[in-house]
């Protein structure tokens, strides 16, 4: 199917569609409740989450919560 659509708005479209690293932090945020922030400080290593964090993370990515962290 055709598009009506400008190059300018699919581009446009494209930059807010989200990558898959904003869609694993969104999942991981709403497996917890906890903040971006705190979610991005546990993906980057500067925090390690508490053990029912890691637990529910670990449901929600189908993970051995062992080899989370």
């Amino acid at each position: 199917m055709k598009t009506n659509k400008t190059f300018r708005e699919l581009c446009k479209e494209a930059k807010a569609a989200p990558t898959p690293l904003k869609a694993l932090i969104s999942k991981a945020m709403e497996a917890t409740g906890k903040n971006e922030r705190t979610v991005r400080n546990w993906a980057a290593g500067a925090v390690r989450p508490g053990k029912g964090d890691i637990e529910a993370l670990a449901k929600a990515l189908d993970a051995e919560p062992d080899t989370l962290f």
